[in-house]
């Protein structure tokens, strides 16, 4: 009879220690990650993935359909609601813009491929100038030669006899061989002139309309990289709004709230004014109710036994 009230009081001893001990687990967890769980006290804590969606937070989504806090209003949480608005604000109308330069940079794309072809074409067309002259003297000497070779009665110089005839045909094609020469440094040298000076070929009137228009995009863009950064710094004020919020709460639960806590779970009577919100304590408050329920029956089974 004294063994089975002996074994009565270990199981009645167990079964209180294992809701001091999850008490003490759960305000460890607490002290660690308050937002662990959802507070219906004045207070509701943030969602537990709110500083990881700070920094994965699309610009083209509200963020209050991906967070929605319902926050006290104390400082730290109306900070919060403020970034939270500039940032949809600042975050839509960069989504706009975002959009705005991808179809901009498209019609840049092609623009750049014309305006390229017409500066070349000029460019050729600089060069052509620049030797015709050259050109109109080697096909006049070509010309002098070929009637030349006529008056002579030969279609070939090596049909010429040697003699003054032959001499006279070389001079010719010396001069030939000379203008060809004259022509080729003449290319070069304009060649040489255009590159280094290939705006002289960009004074079209589409061109210049074309580079009014890649200069706006050039600032509009140079604007979409701004209003980046400043999202960027956005969501860092953000993050460390949202770090505060939560850390400044840790004071508002201590170990006689998360006793009771553990007392509710263990006899399954919680008013839902401490709830989890993670599936970790989930999980922890889930097992204990196990263990509480499976003691109590076997404590009060050995209470019945010995009646």
């Amino acid at each position: 009879m004294n063994f089975k009230l002996a074994k009565s009081n270990i199981l009645a001893a167990l079964y209180i220690f294992s809701i001091l001990f999850f008490a003490l687990v759960y305000f460890a967890i607490w002290s660690i990650r308050p937002d662990y769980f959802r507070v219906q006290q004045d207070v509701n804590f943030l969602p537990i993935d709110l500083l990881e969606a700070t920094w994965s937070l699309p610009v083209n989504e509200d963020p209050a359909s991906l967070i929605s806090p319902n926050l006290s209003a104390d400082a730290a949480s109306i900070k919060i609601k403020g970034l939270l608005l500039d940032f949809q604000a600042q975050a839509l109308a960069l989504s706009e813009k975002q959009g705005k330069l991808r179809e901009w940079r498209v019609e840049i794309d092609e623009g750049q491929s014309a305006f390229e072809d017409a500066m070349w074409r000029q460019y050729d067309d600089f060069v052509a100038l620049k030797i015709a002259p050259l050109e109109a003297q080697l096909q006049k000497v070509i010309e002098e030669q070929r009637s030349f070779l006529a008056n002579a009665g030969v279609s070939d110089p090596d049909q010429l006899p040697s003699g003054p005839e032959a001499i006279a045909y070389s001079q010719l094609a010396i001069a030939a061989a000379q203008a060809r020469l004259d022509i080729a440094e003449a290319e070069v040298r304009a060649r040489d002139f255009g590159l280094g000076h290939l705006t002289n070929f960009q004074q079209s009137e589409d061109q210049r309309e074309f580079l009014a228009r890649r200069e706006k995009f050039a600032k509009f863009e140079t604007e979409v990289d701004e209003d980046e950064q400043s999202i960027a710094g956005l969501r860092g004020k953000l993050f460390a709004a949202a770090t505060g919020y939560r850390n400044s709460q840790r004071s508002v639960l201590n170990i006689g709230d998360f006793l009771y806590f553990s007392v509710g779970s263990a006899t399954t009577a919680t008013f839902g004014d401490i709830a989890p919100n993670y599936w970790v304590v989930r999980l922890l408050v889930c097992f204990q109710v196990l263990v509480s329920l499976v003691s109590l029956n076997i404590w009060i089974n050995r209470l019945v036994s010995r009646h």
